[in-house]
């Protein structure tokens, strides 16, 4: 299994604090057969999947962000799964400051990348403050 350590440097970023636990934790309970949403002021988001870390794998972030990226604001990373090629993401404003945390869609990509993205957090841990175990 790769390291965050060589994602961060093949996307020249720096994840947020405890990111790899905290979305180990989040795949787990997914895998569980839980279901965990994003619980924002206007809606609830779903986490479908958690993106992998290994760059090999299919579904790994750099894969999605590979495949993503001419449609995705610069500075976006993709994380989790939300559904429809919908991704949440970390968007680094700036490399050197902590990220933010948005949902892209695909979508609306296509009319105009700004119209695709979504706040959804200030930080990465306001983001894993608002994630909610909800009944199947």
């Amino acid at each position: 299994m790769q390291s965050i350590t060589v994602l961060e440097q093949i996307l020249n970023v720096k994840f947020p604090n405890k990111f790899g636990e905290k979305m180990e934790y989040i795949s787990k309970t997914i895998h569980g057969g839980n279901k965990l949403v994003l619980n924002n002021a206007s809606d609830s988001i779903s986490i479908i999947k958690v993106l992998e870390f290994d760059s090999e794998k299919e579904e790994s972030i750099f894969q999605v962000y590979t495949e993503f990226k001419d449609l995705m604001k610069d500075g976006s990373i993709p994380i989790a799964n939300a559904g429809y090629d919908d991704y949440i993401c970390l968007y680094f404003v700036d490399r050197k400051l902590p990220p933010k945390v948005i949902l892209w869609c695909y979508e609306r990509a296509f009319e105009s990348i700004d119209y695709a993205i979504f706040p959804l957090a200030d930080t990465f841990e306001e983001f894993i403050e608002k994630v909610e175990q909800v009944d199947i």
